[in-house]
């Protein structure tokens, strides 16, 4: 077995990602990308074993503290059990009723899968060489612990850029005896989930990320208890779960604003399959939109924030820290004194600590005085694990503004 001696990690004890800069000695230099190696520290000490991909600046993914030689199908039905059985027990609801993220990559023990569960449909997204070069072994422990009709196998293209990962989204399972929606070609391969009482529909194969985001949950729920009588305006609705629930909370109305017209057009679905009322729905670049608010003078009881990712790079962060100073400082501007403002960050290489600097630098540029009431992460469906503080990337703020 080949092995790999690395110089003090400067990460957290037990964390799964070892750099290019961290490897002291690769000890067998015929080394390629896919080959499983056995990774020590300098005093000799086993610490794991890993996955080489000499193209990613993760160079290593540990995957077991246990020597292995390779991975076998039985490798994936015990960290798949373990991850269904502490979702079953979160949830208290056996994991085949469930539509929830049910494997988060390394929160749940393999770096790069992660997996969400609609129904019967599974959508898996990868993230890494490692998972890839396992998408078989996945899938079929998948079929035999779940039974589902369909699996679809998606992925990043920015995701595939950083790890020269070549793959072709699509449905890689179909059960033999799963019966297509007649409807349309559009529906044929959809289904309809429901989250605190409110119907989504969800296109895996043809929509944003998995086809649904599980993580804002929590805050998807609490975000009604700022909603009673309230005029809110919904900024990066994606397919409208934020202003639904404010629906929910007895808002006055709601307008949802979202750049991409698919989202929007799987919005109006979902306006009509819960029979909501008093929800528009606005296609726009969502920072021209809300410059314009700015400009009109509009103001708003409620605003809530939740834009997309702002960077995958650690060389970027800074620029991204400026969007979310000019993006929180615009909705600071069109917020009625004495209201309520939830703002969200999915970056995961923005800590806590950063976001909350942005906003408040956002709040000296508008002059306002911002309180933090609450403060949200993601469901527990995607749990984060200590010494992998990347598992920690959502980050939702509910704030009152005088």
């Amino acid at each position: 077995m080949k092995k790999i001696i690395i110089k003090s990690n400067k990460y957290l004890p037990g964390h799964p990602w070892i750099f290019e800069n961290t490897i002291d000695k690769i000890v067998d230099k015929n080394i390629n990308s896919k080959d499983i190696v056995h990774v020590y520290d300098k005093n000799e000490n086993f610490i794991g074993t890993g996955f080489y991909n000499k193209n990613s600046d993760i160079r290593i993914r540990i995957f077991s503290k246990e020597k292995l030689n390779k991975i076998e199908k039985t490798f994936f039905y015990n960290i798949f059990k373990t991850a269904f059985n502490f979702r079953e027990k979160i949830f208290k609801n056996k994991i085949n009723n469930l539509s929830c993220r049910i494997f988060f990559s390394e929160s749940d023990g393999f770096s790069g899968l992660t997996i969400d569960k609609y129904n019967d449909i599974i959508v898996i997204q990868i993230t890494s060489l490692l998972a890839y070069t396992y998408i078989r072994e996945i899938s079929d422990v998948i079929v035999e612990l779940l039974s589902p009709n369909l699996i679809f196998l998606k992925s990043e293209e920015k995701i595939k850029k950083i790890e020269n990962l070549d793959i072709e989204e699509k449905i890689i399972y179909i059960d033999k005896n799963f019966s297509f929606n007649k409807k349309s070609e559009k529906d044929k391969f959809s289904t309809v989930i429901e989250e605190n009482n409110i119907k989504y529909k969800i296109y895996p194969l043809s929509s944003q990320k998995t086809g649904f985001y599980f993580d804002q949950k929590e805050n998807r729920i609490k975000s009604s208890f700022f909603a009673d009588g309230k005029n809110v305006l919904d900024l990066f609705c994606y397919t409208g779960g934020f202003g639904f629930n404010c629906l929910k909370g007895k808002a006055n109305s709601v307008i949802s604003v979202d750049s991409s017209k698919e989202a929007i057009d799987i919005a109006m679905e979902n306006k009509k399959l819960n029979k909501f009322e008093n929800i528009t729905f606005v296609i726009d670049d969502v920072f021209k939109f809300i410059k314009r608010e700015v400009d009109n003078k509009k103001l708003y009881d409620l605003i809530i924030l939740d834009p997309p990712k702002m960077t995958h790079t650690k060389s970027n962060i800074k620029n991204a820290i400026k969007g979310y100073i000019n993006l929180n400082y615009m909705a600071l501007k069109i917020l009625k004194p004495a209201s309520f403002m939830i703002t969200s960050s999915c970056t995961g290489r923005i800590s806590l600590e950063s976001f909350i600097d942005a906003i408040m630098t956002a709040s000296i540029k508008a002059e306002r005085k911002v309180k933090i009431i609450d403060i949200g992460f993601q469901a527990g469906d995607h749990p984060i694990l200590l010494n992998a503080r990347e598992t920690h990337y959502l980050k939702c703020l509910f704030l009152y503004v005088e």
